[in-house]
């Protein structure tokens, strides 16, 4: 399931927004398992759910893994 990020750093996850990564990662768990998903399973950090690809390498990372790379190469 893909989400869709806009200009005020929302997600949007079937035509409803999320204000963190986070909670829109809640979201796909309960999409994907069923509303009684247990806490354990919805405890979601979305830094390490989320993944996009790397513009200047090309792979497939996870968002924390890609802001990792943004610091160590001194981007802006």
């Amino acid at each position: 399931m893909a989400g869709d990020p806009d200009s005020t750093g929302q997600i949007t996850i079937n035509g409803r927004s999320y204000t963190s990564l986070s909670a829109a990662g809640q979201a796909v768990r309960i999409a994907s398992r069923g509303p009684d998903v247990s806490q354990t399973t919805l405890a979601t950090d979305g830094w390490s759910f989320w993944r996009a690809q790397d513009q200047h390498v090309g792979d497939l990372v996870t968002l924390k893994e890609l802001r990792r790379r943004h610091v160590m190469q001194g981007r802006p």
